[in-house]
């Protein structure tokens, strides 16, 4: 831990840059022992008063108390967690589980921040191997096979399912259904995708019955395996996504009769763009109505606005265009155009080259109305879509029309609420944060 390097920009008033520092040196910090953690807790004491008000400064305070207090580490860790910060939660959590390892509170909150960090291999090993003086118990043994599962292991959820079915507890048979329904896409799609370490749009229909439109070409052979680092989003790419949208809706009997505009800028750009492109009307979404709706990114939408979403509707599909997979988006949208750990949409600011001096410098957002950006879209020249690519994914969405009741795909779904949007999956891709 760099702390001359930390506590100058607490000084300079550069709290992020300070907790970026912190969030990078926790693991070495915790290995060294109780002297340093105490160190390092301090000093996220003095960023947090700058960032996180006075309930985090309050959780920190509580572990920096006693760094050997389980329950003081586990209270900071659910604050982390909170604030987007699960592998920072992860380490606190290893050392609770290591002061109290039969505390299954402790536990179960591990296993949940290794998840939202997007290691589920880690979290089903942290359960397997956890003591249990009394026993394992089933719900634990059900969440170790569904992470087991998302880490890509397909026979211990099929061992576990039957007992979680029969069950007469309400939560081990929701659980059932989560898993059943993940055994019963892969089964489907098994003859037409590979389901393995690099197969990142079969896996995504698996968990989440999601269709994942496009996949990243670059970077693939160095670790990104078709997830986006960093996207500056293009006019071109957003028409690629819809006109993918409406052929995976046309191959599973859906075919596109309207896009449905939701209130907000974004969105309604991508709407209207897609309506256009599409060659169908764009009417106003409302709950009642039958169409395609059409999401720039969930994440972004008004909390009662995204909370209309969460529920499918017969015959109303939602297309999220974009979607981080570093952060878990409120629920897994029907399709999905990318997956992103940061991004910026075509229209925003953004680092640019000035024309006439060749320096690097800042573009101002672009402030035209709803019509124009959405007609910029609908205009945009595509080049020729991989034919390759295209055609496994239409494959996905044609064995898709097999699988019925709740597995069914999110697309195919009229009722009942959209699945959750893990982050992570069998398919590992780098992480820059």
């Amino acid at each position: 831990m760099n702390v001359s390097e930390i506590r100058a920009a607490l000084a300079l008033g550069d709290p992020a840059f300070a907790l970026a520092e912190l969030r990078a040196s926790l693991d070495a910090v915790e290995q060294r022992g109780r002297a340093e953690l105490a160190e390092w807790l301090a000093l996220l004491a003095r960023a947090g008063r700058m960032l996180g008000g006075p309930s985090f400064i309050e959780a920190v305070r509580g572990a920096l108390g006693d760094p050997d207090d389980p329950a003081a580490l586990a209270v900071l860790a659910a604050r982390l967690h909170h604030e987007h910060l699960p592998r920072m939660a992860v380490t606190l959590l290893l050392r609770a589980h290591r002061l109290a390892p039969t505390d299954e509170a402790i536990l179960a909150q591990l296993a949940a921040a290794l998840a939202a960090d997007g290691q589920h291999a880690r979290a089903s090993t942290v359960l397997r191997d956890a003591p249990a003086p009394g026993g394992v118990s089933l719900g634990r043994r059900g969440a170790q096979a569904c992470h087991a599962l998302l880490a890509g292991n397909l026979d211990e959820p099929r061992a576990c399912w039957p007992e979680l079915a029969r069950s007469d507890e309400p939560a081990h048979r929701a659980l059932a259904a989560v898993i059943g329904g993940m055994l019963v896409r892969a089964d489907a799609i098994a003859p037409v995708a590979p389901l393995d370490g690099g197969d990142l749009r079969g896996w995504h229909f698996v968990i989440t019955g999601g269709f994942l439109l496009r996949l990243a070409t670059h970077g693939r052979g160095a670790g990104m395996n078709g997830r986006y680092a960093f996207v500056h989003d293009a006019y071109a790419d957003c028409l690629a996504g819809v006109r993918r949208a409406a052929r995976v809706l046309a191959t599973i009997g859906q075919p596109v009769e309207r896009v449905l505009v939701i209130d907000d800028r974004a969105s309604a750009i991508l709407g209207r763009a897609a309506a256009q492109a599409i060659g169908c009307p764009a009417v106003a979404w409302s709950l009642a109505k039958r169409g395609l709706v059409v999401v720039y990114d969930l994440a972004d939408l008004a909390p009662a606005l995204r909370d209309a979403l969460r529920d499918h509707r017969p015959g109303q599909a939602v297309l999220g265009h974009a979607a981080s997979w570093t952060e878990e988006p409120p629920f897994a949208a029907d399709l999905v155009t990318r997956l992103h750990q940061y991004s910026r949409a075509p229209w925003d600011s953004h680092t640019g080259v000035d024309p006439v001096t060749g320096a690097p410098c800042e573009i101002a957002a672009d402030d035209a109305d709803v019509a124009t950006l959405a007609a910029r879209i609908a205009g945009a020249h595509v080049a020729d879509d991989e034919a390759a690519d295209l055609a496994a994914l239409l494959a996905i969405a044609e064995v898709s029309r097999e699988i019925v009741g709740d597995a069914a795909g999110g697309a195919l779904r009229s009722a009942g609420p959209r699945r959750r949007a893990w982050c992570g999956s069998p398919v590992q891709s780098l992480r820059f944060r």
